[in-house]
């Protein structure tokens, strides 16, 4: 019983350690293909466009009673 959870727990060490060296790589290739390819991509779609959220407004107008 002993030896099966170490080989579970070994797995799951072992599964987990993978999985944060996937995401780590994944997290960098993310984050470095940008810098390169940015200008690429602004040559072909155009540089960032920033807009700025929609405003809204009204205006109440009241009847004066004489």
């Amino acid at each position: 019983m002993i030896k099966r959870i170490a080989a579970i727990t070994f797995i799951f060490l072992c599964t987990a350690f993978a999985w944060g060296i996937l995401g780590a790589t994944i997290f960098q290739r993310t984050y470095d293909s940008d810098n390169s390819s940015g200008n690429r991509v602004a040559s072909t779609w155009g540089s960032p466009q920033n807009q700025s959220p929609p405003t809204a407004a009204f205006e109440e107008t009241f009847r004066r009673k004489k």
